[in-house]
């Protein structure tokens, strides 16, 4: 984020289909997370995605990690994805069984570096 934030880095887009990227994904955390239950429930006929596919990969990987991190022991992950309802977009939702994220901090959650200090753990 900080080489594309400073132009150090370009978005080399290539159209990628979201069912590749996820499984590249639940692989990289099934080896860090062993034994970890994610459930993975996709849509049908979802449309290709226009992104640069490491970087896609990236996020919903720390994503699917800081779910697994901060969820009860044994818990499960559910992760679902779809198309928007004009089918121009998708979705894709991750959830663990953490604490999530206190109301005060859901506006800022996005911006780059910031840390929630009193729940991270």
């Amino acid at each position: 984020m900080t080489r594309l934030g400073h132009g150090e880095l370009s978005l080399n887009r290539d159209w990628v289909s979201l069912d590749d990227v996820l499984n590249v994904v639940l692989k990289r955390v099934r080896k860090l997370h062993h034994g970890c239950d994610i459930r993975v429930t996709t849509g049908h006929d979802l449309p290709l995605l226009s992104v640069h596919a490491a970087l896609i990969e990236q996020a919903m990987f720390n994503m699917l990690d800081s779910a697994m991190i901060y969820s009860p022991e044994h818990s499960h992950i559910d992760l679902r994805a779809g198309s928007s309802d004009d089918r121009k977009g998708i979705y894709i939702y991750i959830a663990g069984q953490g604490p999530g994220i206190p109301d005060a901090e859901k506006e800022n959650i996005i911006d780059m570096f910031h840390s929630i200090r009193d729940g991270d753990r």
